[in-house]
């Protein structure tokens, strides 16, 4: 189906503000995280819960702008809104938002060995 130029402007359009919205989510979700001091696994349902979400916005996004085919211009739109919102205001919110600000410290370093490597790392040390 052949859709217009302006049709496609406005679908791009769309999907700025539907980048930038997402933008501000992930935004919001990554500063519940500094607050409560998530563990990895906390971390690993928050992501996969915003994919779930913007998947989910990405294919309503498509059936409003372009008949349900998802096309370049969507996905780059919403490209543009988050890098944008992150550009912009998510320079801001990660200013104004510090670990420090509610009474967190920040995690100390932690080193992984793996004992698989357990022979390089002793080849190591013996060269130094």
């Amino acid at each position: 189906m052949e859709i217009s130029l302006a049709v496609q402007m406005q679908g791009f359009i769309l999907a700025t503000v539907a980048g930038f919205a997402l933008a501000i989510l992930y935004d919001a979700l990554k500063m519940v995280r500094t607050m409560i001091r998530s563990t990895p696994s906390h971390v690993f349902w928050m992501d996969l819960a915003f994919m779930a979400v913007a998947g989910i916005v990405t294919f309503l996004l498509a059936l409003a702008a372009s008949y349900g085919e998802v096309r370049f211009y969507l996905l780059a739109g919403e490209g543009i809104g988050f890098c944008l919102y992150f550009m912009t205001f998510g320079l801001i919110s990660s200013r104004v938002i510090r670990p420090e600000d509610f009474g967190l410290l920040p995690l100390p370093s932690v080193e992984v060995h793996f004992p698989c490597f357990g022979a390089l790392d002793s080849e190591e040390s013996a060269m130094d």
